[in-house]
């Protein structure tokens, strides 16, 4: 086997055991029995993976049944017909010399915060995605699922806490988060103050989902409270791989780490 064959059989083995973590994990939050993890079983596609383990792996993604985007509804799915997230890009392409000014960063009024769109994968060879978010105070996520990229937040102001997998987490100012792509997590403002993030994904897509989710912003200033576009969200998800497997993240207790 070469070794470029190899790899791919690693990256389909590692794909899987993701997968089969983020299953378990949304059966757990259904309240439903675990089911036997056959990664390395009738799922494992051979070395030399053809149309058929692909179709395979496709149905098995879409059989988790949930819906694409960021809101906190879990809305069912048809199965293996329903839309089945793709990557945004093909990181590694040539790139060249990229410098923006925070002035002439897009802006975009995004599920109740403003985002600003600082590093835009169509300039960085589609290798990593940055975004720079402000919170209002009482702000919170859906638990979800980036199924394409991992994510990482750097805390510029305030305070933040969250959920990963079955961790939970606290960040304040200065603290750097990393989560790994296909586990699900999300995550709070915490106390009265703005809370400030600069998100990072690699590769990127992540820009481009908030970009399309969301709407320019009429100005630098947090937006107008307002209902999601839930049609939006689900076609932006489905387009960049982001998943919602539950409700807004809520913590009434202190963190376990």
């Amino acid at each position: 086997m070469t070794t470029s064959k190899m790899g791919n059989a690693v990256s389909r083995r590692t794909a899987f055991a993701r997968l089969d973590r983020t299953e378990s994990y949304v059966r757990k939050l259904r309240g439903q029995p675990p089911m036997k993890n056959d990664s390395t079983a009738t799922m494992l596609p051979m070395p030399h993976a053809n149309t058929r383990d692909r179709r395979a792996f496709v149905t098995r993604a879409a059989s988790v049944g949930l819906t694409f985007g960021l809101v906190g509804n879990m809305l069912r799915t048809n199965g293996a017909s329903a839309q089945v997230a793709t990557p945004a890009g093909e990181p590694g392409s040539t790139s060249e010399f990229y410098a923006l000014a925070d002035d002439d960063a897009e802006a975009i009024w995004f599920l109740g915060t403003l985002a600003l769109i600082k590093g835009v994968g169509s300039q960085t060879g589609n290798t990593l995605a940055t975004v720079e978010f402000i919170h209002p105070p009482d702000f919170a996520t859906a638990l979800h699922v980036h199924h394409t990229a991992d994510e990482a937040f750097y805390v510029l102001a305030g305070s933040l806490r969250g959920v990963c997998g079955d961790r939970e987490w606290q960040a304040t100012t200065g603290a750097f988060v990393w989560l790994p792509l296909g586990i699900p997590h999300g995550y709070a403002a915490v106390g009265n103050e703005t809370l400030r993030t600069l998100a990072f994904t690699v590769p990127a897509g992540f820009d481009r989902f908030v970009v399309e989710a969301g709407e320019p912003a009429q100005e630098r200033t947090l937006p107008p409270p307002a209902p999601p576009d839930i049609a939006k969200l689900d076609a932006a998800g489905a387009k960049y791989g982001i998943e919602t497997v539950g409700p807004p993240v809520q913590f009434a207790s202190t963190p376990t780490s």
